[in-house]
């Protein structure tokens, strides 16, 4: 929204420089001051009339403004340069609206962009995540084959001790098994989020008991660093990740239970949320919609607004219970979102990106009416591609993908000061339109994008 005062007086000439000189000291370093102290004869009113204009946009294009949109706060130059700015990729402006695409958008090349060899800046009370922090990740359908690959792609140029997303079924108690996983990862130099899932097909309703029994057994394990995350399910706001309902009091009181039984095995655990599906409107936000998703699932679902709304209703403040929040940033609708979407059709602005790969700072404008403010872990994001074993001409072509995932980090994820992780949808995959690496073993191109990408060494404490 936009607030008009009253026009002001002209300034005369005098005050004119004053500000200009002014403006000059502080935002664009004295050696323009030179300028104003040697040659005043040059100033002129229509002079500095254009010069204002010429400092205007010189601050609309700051690479600096890019850096700025935290929670939405960002002004409307600031997003300006965020989406036009020297510093970011290029995105197509159109998306195609019809089943069928024609030819994927061409994005140009991202420039060669340095990240500094520094502790991420996101901070919680017990500072845990204060440690030089390599922000890349990925998702892991196959933990135990896939490991090595893992620790090849997000630990490649400079990086060190990226993070991977490992899968747990909530009926898990093979010791010796995923010690030997965690011993590897410790020696691939790769820090764990462990997912906890119900693997039934009907993803069943976990049990007080059966939360109870996983809280002892992830305290048994010899974890590779002292951090050790869990996310607590998936997107639950869906009926088909919850024991076909909704059941946003049911998951509040799993939630709280397991955060309690985990703290009481170590101090150390670092609890999320399961992430939820931010995209899903049900028109009214206690209304339960029941649909076909992209991937042609039946499932219902609740607005994440109302969802979350019945969760702190049932147990109050139960969002200060957690130390992180994993958060899943899709292109929607239908996969074909660009990097720079900041919006979706007539989205307002309290939901605006939502339904775009910046559907974290969403949820962190709705966590703030809760008085909650806590680091993002995306634990799922990213584009299929329409190679693969089955075709999918839906879907953008896998270069344009790479492009996509590329101005994704670069523009994004990385200067973001609020992301933590970032571990794409998937590695591998069964549905290898979804991997970085086909089901005959192949490299799609996102793989070189995310390799030459320059990294962090992480160094989390062990």
């Amino acid at each position: 929204m936009m607030y008009y005062e009253d026009t002001p007086t002209p300034p005369n000439f005098r005050d004119r420089l004053l500000k200009l000189t002014e403006t000059l000291r502080h935002r664009y370093n004295y050696k323009y001051l030179i300028l104003v102290i040697f040659l005043p004869s040059l100033f002129s009113l229509g002079l500095s009339l254009a010069l204002d204009r010429s400092f205007h946009s010189v601050k609309l294009n700051s690479p600096l403004a890019a850096n700025n949109e935290i929670l939405g706060e960002a002004s409307d130059s600031a997003k300006t340069a965020q989406l036009s700015g020297e510093a970011s990729v290029s995105t197509p402006e159109a998306k195609p609206q019809t089943p069928t695409p024609p030819p994927a958008p061409k994005a140009a090349e991202p420039a060669a962009t340095p990240v500094s060899n520094q502790a991420v800046s996101v901070t919680e009370s017990q500072g845990r995540l204060n440690f030089a922090n390599n922000k890349f990740g990925v998702y892991l359908n196959n933990v135990g084959g896939d490991l090595d690959l893992a620790g090849q792609l997000i630990n490649s140029s400079g990086g060190d001790w990226g993070w991977v997303l490992a899968p747990l079924s909530i009926h898990d108690n093979g010791k010796d098994n995923w010690n030997g996983l965690f011993s590897k990862m410790a020696e691939k130099h790769l820090i764990p989020i462990i997912q906890l899932i119900e693997p039934d097909a009907q993803h069943q309703i976990p049990t007080e008991g059966e939360i109870d029994d996983m809280a002892r057994f992830l305290g048994s394990l010899n974890w590779p660093t002292r951090l050790k995350v869990v996310s607590a399910f998936n997107e639950v706001n869906a009926s088909e990740y919850w024991g076909g309902k909704i059941d946003p009091e049911g998951y509040a009181r799993i939630l709280n239970r397991l955060v309690d039984q985990l703290k009481q095995q170590s101090p150390d655990f670092f609890v999320l949320n399961g992430a939820f599906n931010a995209s899903a409107q049900t028109g009214d936000p206690t209304n339960i919609h029941c649909i076909k998703t992209d991937l042609g699932v039946e499932s219902c679902y609740l607005s994440e607004i109302g969802y979350l709304k019945r969760m702190n209703d049932a147990v109050p403040d139960i969002f200060k219970k957690l130390d992180g929040w994993a958060s899943h940033a899709y292109p929607f609708p239908g996969y074909r979102g660009t990097p720079s979407d900041q919006r979706v059709g007539a989205e307002s602005s309290f939901e605006a990106g939502r339904n775009t790969i910046h559907s974290y700072k969403f949820e962190l404008r709705l966590l703030a009416q809760y008085g909650v403010k806590l680091p993002i872990f995306i634990t799922e994001t990213g584009w299929p591609h329409k190679e693969g074993q089955t075709q999918h001409p839906e879907w953008y072509d896998a270069a344009t993908v790479a492009n996509f995932y590329k101005q994704a980090f670069v523009n994004y994820f990385l200067p973001d000061p609020n992301v933590v992780a970032v571990t794409p949808f998937s590695l591998t995959n069964n549905f290898d339109n979804f991997a970085f690496v086909g089901g005959d073993g192949a490299k799609f191109p996102q793989w070189d994008a995310i390799v030459a990408i320059k990294k962090i060494a992480g160094n989390p404490p062990r």
